[in-house]
């Protein structure tokens, strides 16, 4: 004879429950395991004075963090979020970095995260025009009505068990999707961060520029000639820089035709 597991055992497998200490604050956060390398964190609380926390992450990271109504300020390798007031939405990337934040003293949080684990989400990672190796990218835009109601669902609902557990995936997911199709209608705000040998990279392709002046290579060609794969990571996301050069060069060469036609 077969028993149907009991919800409540069932749900202490899904689910972390994280209570505020009296002396900080109150509040609660909850954090719900789903299929594999996907988590769902929901944050309600309030704390008495700030509280600063740090943490570094010694592999890729990614999260797309809700901030329904007060914000935390924190930084990234230079980066720096400060937001006082919710209503905003940020994708984040972290790899072999580390982030300070500081939430912030009476003010009520509303924080839903959508954790994904990059390895797993490799198809993700592309669609959003991140490389692994990368160490930050933030993308941000506001939080749509669409998204708001699905964070609304989220927080009140009456399922419990695997139920609970399909209804949680299958929104946060619907989420996420909402997200992306944002930022194609709406490209959002864009940090990304890159290191030592794409930054070498960089310079070699300014050299390769000065050196063509007459005639310079495509983005793409640029791309293969200082070792970057079609296109991606460093040379797209610093293509505004490549692009002027690359112009200032056809630019000059045609303004030395004119003089050299009049004469």
């Amino acid at each position: 004879m077969s028993h149907e597991q009991d919800p409540i055992q069932a749900s202490a497998k899904h689910e972390h429950i994280y209570h505020i200490p009296e002396q900080w604050g109150e509040g609660v956060h909850r954090t719900h395991f789903l299929c594999k390398g996907f988590e769902l964190s929901h944050s309600q609380m309030l704390f008495h004075e700030p509280v600063q926390i740090a943490r570094r992450f010694d592999t890729p990271y990614l999260e797309l963090a809700l901030n329904l109504d007060s914000s935390a300020s924190w930084s990234v390798d230079g980066f720096r979020s400060d937001r006082e007031h919710g209503g905003h939405v940020q994708l984040i990337y972290m790899n072999e970095v580390k982030i300070q934040a500081e939430m912030p003293g009476n003010k009520a949080m509303n924080h839903i995260e959508l954790r994904f684990n990059p390895s797993l989400w490799g198809e993700l990672l592309q669609e959003l025009s991140i490389r692994q190796e990368q160490s930050f990218a933030c993308m941000e835009t506001v939080i749509t009505p669409g998204m708001r109601a699905i964070a609304q669902e989220l927080s009140f609902h009456p399922y419990q068990g695997m139920t609970r557990q399909l209804f949680l995936e299958s929104k946060a997911l619907e989420l996420m999707a909402l997200f992306l199709q944002e930022t194609r209608n709406a490209p959002p705000k864009s940090t990304m961060t890159i290191k030592p040998n794409d930054i070498q990279c960089i310079h070699e392709a300014k050299d390769i520029l000065l050196r063509t002046l007459v005639q310079p290579p495509s983005l793409i060609r640029l791309a293969q000639m200082v070792h970057i794969n079609e296109l991606q990571g460093a040379i797209r996301h610093n293509g505004i820089w490549l692009c002027t050069r690359t112009k200032i060069g056809k630019s000059q060469t045609t303004a030395g035709k004119r003089a050299d036609h009049r004469q």
